[in-house]
């Protein structure tokens, strides 16, 4: 297996597995007390574990390193460290058609409608509420007879009685921006390229992929501890395109084709939603109160 050189807690280890929170210690002004006050960084993360498969959840601090203050909306979300690992999606759904094969590689050859069984199913086997309804479901073999290239797909009502949150789903765009900047894009800030000494250090593009895709976690993660969210494989996400009607489905973020170019603005765009790509995958997220 590849050495990891920045994520020194995974010890060359995936899936991944977290022990702990996060903590980083630093200044903070208290305008109300006149003097300056130590408050802790702490990134919250969950394990969880299927079929001897782990993932990694997490939410955002109780404060960002600026010592602003995320509302508590924010808070109650949490969102995959890394983007859906081959390894992972195949124990949930039992098949991977991934062209570059490898477990701890993020999977992609799989359509947006396939990402949105993929989050019921799993939420099903984890015990939560499913977050979407599917109905009418269509597969085109002219791929393979795994991908569904067609359904009707709704938001469930939330259960009365939840507990634990809902069931896992795909991040909107503003969920998306607001992880990928660790918090910036709350601020009304969207270009991200400030926020890297080194972009390529980040993510894997065409300069640096040798065109395919690589495992996940090897870069450097952002601020809130989160992987390859410049560029590995582009995320299928949720929300409205501009050609709807059409198919097309929102996507997030570069892949190992994309130029890094592509991240002096955040990079939105609109993709087939029937198509299982080879350079798209997803990362997953949840309402967790």
């Amino acid at each position: 297996m590849r050495k990891n050189p920045y994520n020194k807690d995974l010890k060359d280890h995936l899936p991944l597995v977290m022990q702990g929170p996060s903590k980083t210690t630093f200044l903070i002004e208290n305008e109300a007390q006149k003097m300056s006050t130590e408050k802790t960084f702490v990134i919250p993360k969950k394990t969880y574990f299927v079929k001897k498969k782990a993932f990694v959840m997490l939410s955002p601090p109780f404060l960002n390193f600026d010592g602003t203050l995320n509302p508590e909306e924010v808070r109650n979300i949490e969102m995959g460290q890394t983007e859906v690992t081959q390894g992972l999606f195949k124990a949930v759904m039992g098949w991977n058609n991934s062209e570059h094969k490898t477990g701890t590689r993020p999977v992609e050859g799989i359509t947006w409608f396939d990402a949105i069984a993929f989050c019921n199913k799993l939420s099903h086997i984890l015990g939560f509420h499913p977050y979407y309804e599917m109905s009418n479901i269509e597969k085109d073999y002219l791929y393979t007879d795994q991908n569904i290239s067609k359904a009707s797909v709704t938001i469930n009502t939330p259960h009365p009685f939840l507990v634990l949150g809902e069931g896992f789903r795909l991040p909107t765009e503003e969920e998306w921006t607001l992880f990928a900047t660790a918090g910036a894009s709350g601020q009304g800030k969207r270009d991200v390229c400030p926020l890297f000494e080194d972009i390529c250090d980040y993510g894997w593009f065409h300069s640096n992929s040798d065109f395919m895709t690589h495992p996940v976690a090897e870069k450097k993660p952002n601020k809130w501890d989160l992987y390859d969210m410049l560029g590995n494989v582009r995320e299928f996400g949720w929300g409205e395109t501009a050609h709807e009607d059409l198919g097309y489905k929102i996507a997030f973020g570069c892949s190992y084709r994309d130029t890094s170019a592509h991240w002096k603005q955040l990079a939105i765009t609109e993709q087939a939603g029937n198509h299982p790509y080879k350079h798209i995958g997803f990362r997953i997220c949840r309402n967790i109160k």
